[in-house]
């Protein structure tokens, strides 16, 4: 039997921005994806790097992050034809 493997943060799941609109939400803060280009959050708000990463500790926080767009049928296109 073939297996094939996928990553999940930032392809099948929106991990980024998913943690990106909490972060802004809570903050009232407006950083869009594109002002992420090749950095992390942390380094647009150092200050915050407690709270910025305590997202991934939250309860629920990665059961609830969104599917990435599409994902899920180039997921079922490429296991046909493993």
């Amino acid at each position: 039997m073939k297996t094939i493997a996928i990553d999940m943060d930032d392809v099948m799941a929106d991990t980024s921005g998913t943690h990106l609109e909490l972060y802004n939400k809570d903050f009232n803060d407006h950083v869009t994806l594109d002002d992420l280009n090749h950095i992390e959050l942390t380094a647009l708000r150092p200050h915050l790097k407690h709270e910025i990463y305590d997202y991934f500790n939250r309860p629920g926080f990665f059961r609830n992050i969104k599917v990435m767009d599409h994902s899920q049928d180039i997921i079922r296109a490429l296991a046909k034809k493993i």
